[in-house]
């Protein structure tokens, strides 16, 4: 039992390649856990390391005419962030109409029009309000019928005095 083993038999210590397990002198396999789960260790590393990379948006390309989109970056909308607008970082479709955005249970993070708000029936938001304030707005009395101003200056819709 005590016998010499030859010098060219493989040495419990010795890989005997690449697919080769190490085995000791009972036959059992001494794979350290590391290679037998690497395949974890490597899924574990990655999400590690994807958590620590902070997510932000792409950089702006200085050179960038906004108008070119179809929709100019005016008054407010130069200060916003693009994240604001552009959710998830996806650039094209996002909405060019006002509404789509600025209405309440909309998912982007901006000003909402107001629950009170005069009723518009399809007119645009720029026919009465600017994209660097909404207030003051320019309302155009034009269309209004004669006598139905309490119809919408009752102090909840519009500010004003009331018919009575």
């Amino acid at each position: 039992m005590n016998a010499k083993r030859p010098t060219n038999a493989p040495n419990a210590l010795q890989s005997r390649g690449p697919a080769s397990s190490i085995t000791g002198e009972t036959g059992e396999t001494l794979q350290p856990i590391v290679s037998r789960h690497l395949w974890l260790w490597v899924v574990l590393l990655i999400a590690v390391t994807l958590a620590a990379i902070p997510a932000h948006a792409a950089e702006v390309d200085p050179g960038f005419d906004h108008l070119a989109t179809g929709f100019a970056l005016t008054g407010r909308h130069r200060e916003a962030k693009c994240e604001s607008c552009h959710l998830n970082g996806v650039l094209k479709g996002t909405p060019k109409v006002c509404a789509t955005c600025h209405s309440q249970g909309s998912r982007f993070q901006t000003s909402k029009l107001p629950t009170q708000h005069v009723p518009v029936r399809g007119a645009s938001c720029d026919s009465c309000h600017r994209s660097d304030a909404w207030s003051p707005a320019r309302f155009s009395h034009a269309e209004v019928a004669r006598g139905s101003c309490a119809s919408c200056h009752n102090g909840v819709t519009a500010a004003g005095k009331s018919a009575s």
